[in-house]
């Protein structure tokens, strides 16, 4: 575009370096609120480690002013500047703040979740144990602790929390306890990634949800002098494997559409390892998985003398192909000659492949 129109877009966030660098490759005038203002995220015009040439405009200008607590925002010299932007952004921490949020509301445009629904989103137990209704694999949560399980397996976490502030251990103490202010979850091994969406509902057949990025969560790194389970940064744009994008995508719809969501929001997810498929070759097309030709001809091989190929593979490719065999009872050619005695016509009906199949049919007359 020759003459883009200007849009100044209002980021709230702990930390708001990620949302800043990634409004102004947009195009977008930035005014941002943030605990860290990095050094890299302050000046006017300076870009956030990213080329201006990739902008869609060449001269986005940037604010960022750094607060002590979210409720700094409703001093009213930080109203003034908030009046002056045309969206908002809410991030970060925070939804935490539901009061704030709406105050917010009527001096800017929100793109993001209502304070409607935060309430119902920040209810984590609740959204896993719909999430679980709906056949997606989720941590097993829960508000209180049995009194038969075993600590150590737990992790307590407070309801209104960010960056794994709240986060701790469950302790002896905690079995057969419940709270409203913590949840119980328990510990899944995993790396940690997190991913951004954007919902307009009356955009688009599919809802109009759209994964737009994703990012690996650096936690309880220990050359950032982070404790255990506190988040220090993320890493990315990275790749991703076609099938967990799917993935991805496939929940953020459902919650989107669920919850009614509008705007930018995001959701944490853990990857503990691979998908391992198991199946034939119709299973392996449909998984994406990649055939190389030397298991291709082992198995057509293996299917050439009566065997049923079976392929298994991961992280988009077939890694093995294993053989199976239905054994012949040792009365089936004679069975089958004696229907051809009495001049009866004798065809099998099965649901193998072609090859396989006629291994069997020569092997019984």
């Amino acid at each position: 575009m020759d003459n883009p129109q200007k849009f100044r877009l209002l980021i709230v966030a702990a930390s708001a370096r990620a949302w800043i660098h990634s409004a102004e490759i947009a195009g977008f005038d930035v005014m941002a609120f943030d605990f860290f203002s990095d050094w890299d995220s302050r000046g006017d015009g300076e870009s956030c480690g990213c080329s201006s040439q990739v902008s869609w405009r060449q001269d986005p200008t940037r604010t960022v002013v750094r607060l002590e607590c979210f409720e700094d925002l409703l001093l009213q010299k930080n109203l003034d500047l908030i009046s002056g932007c045309d969206y908002a952004i809410f991030a970060g921490g925070l939804e935490n703040n539901p009061s704030i949020i709406e105050a917010l509301a009527s001096h800017v445009s929100v793109l993001g979740p209502d304070t409607r629904q935060h309430a119902r989103l920040s209810d984590t137990v609740k959204v896993l144990t719909w999430l679980k209704t709906m056949g997606y694999q989720v941590p097993e949560s829960s508000c209180q602790l049995g009194a038969d399980a075993s600590p150590r397996e737990w992790l307590k976490k407070s309801f209104r929390s960010s960056s794994g502030l709240g986060i701790q251990r469950a302790t002896e103490e905690d079995a057969g306890s419940e709270s409203r202010l913590h949840y119980f979850q328990r510990e899944v091994q995993g790396e940690n990634f997190s991913g951004v969406f954007i919902s307009m509902p009356q955009i688009g057949a599919d809802g109009g949800t759209a994964l737009v990025g994703w990012t690996r969560q650096l936690v309880n790194e220990q050359w950032c002098g982070a404790g255990e389970f506190r988040y220090c940064g993320s890493i990315g744009p990275l790749p991703i494997q076609e099938s967990l994008k799917e993935q991805i995508e496939t929940i953020g719809c459902a919650i989107a559409e669920q919850y009614g969501i509008v705007g930018a929001w995001g959701i944490d997810f853990l990857v503990d390892g691979s998908t391992v498929w198991v199946g034939r070759r119709k299973l392996a097309a449909q998984a994406s998985l990649e055939l190389p030709a030397r298991l291709d001809d082992a198995a057509t091989k293996l299917e050439s003398k009566g065997r049923s190929a079976v392929f298994v593979g991961w992280d988009g490719q077939v890694r093995g192909v294993i053989a199976v065999a239905d054994t012949l009872k040792p009365s089936a050619i004679d069975t089958v000659q004696q229907l051809h005695d009495l001049n009866l016509a004798v065809a099998m009906i099965t649901g193998d492949n072609a090859r396989t199949a006629q291994s069997i049919a020569d092997a019984v007359g």
